[in-house]
């Protein structure tokens, strides 16, 4: 079901994160993954009907409505193609920022979210291929098809960790930059110790 799908993520996410287990009340937990399933599952949704569309039958669906320039095909599939990666950019952020139990920093989470939106628009392109190809050759596709299709979703769930996997990396590098820079501000320099210096002598 949708919530076993999103329990899966989320404790992929706590154990990528070194996160402890989410010891909530599991009717509590199902409620949560509910809502996050609710306000997800349309985005992904939306973003694989897109793609598929662009990306697979694009030009007939623009001849179908009457958009036949070559110039305004571009102009839209490109915009379809901008809107989805942003989607996919959303999804994947709030999945690595909210469903870990640990909450990264923004720039970690952009890093990953960009990467796995990357990684996971250009599978939904192949995907959207194999169902075009499918379509046009339903004598093989028929066969192919559902093969794909599951290659595809657990390709998609790799790259969804090896993002977790990034934001992860990327904050820790953050958190020992930050304890290096610490003590250093906090170290007196030399101009400093000469006045404290000057003031004990003059006291």
């Amino acid at each position: 079901s949708g919530t076993a799908g999103m329990g899966a993520v989320s404790d992929a996410l706590h154990h990528l994160y070194g996160a402890a287990p989410d010891g909530r009340n599991p009717l509590v937990r199902r409620g949560h993954l509910l809502g996050w399933l609710a306000l997800l599952g349309p985005l992904v949704l939306l973003s694989y009907t897109l793609t598929t569309a662009a990306t697979g039958f694009g030009h007939r669906l623009l001849d179908s409505v009457g958009i036949e320039s070559a110039l305004a095909q571009f102009l839209v599939l490109l915009v379809a193609v901008v809107v989805t990666f942003v989607l996919d950019v959303g999804v994947v952020g709030l999945a690595l920022g909210r469903l870990g139990g640990i909450r990264p920093t923004r720039g970690a989470i952009l890093a990953g979210a960009v990467a796995g939106a990357v990684l996971i628009g250009l599978l939904k392109v192949f995907m959207a291929a194999v169902i075009s190809w499918a379509v046009a050759k339903p004598q093989y596709g028929a066969f192919a098809l559902p093969i794909a299709v599951l290659v595809v979703f657990w390709l998609q769930a790799m790259a969804l960790y090896g993002a977790a996997a990034l934001t992860a990396a990327v904050a820790e590098t953050q958190v020992r930059s930050w304890a290096i820079r610490e003590p250093s501000a906090r170290r007196p320099g030399p101009r400093s110790s000469r006045r404290r210096r000057r003031r004990r002598g003059h006291g």
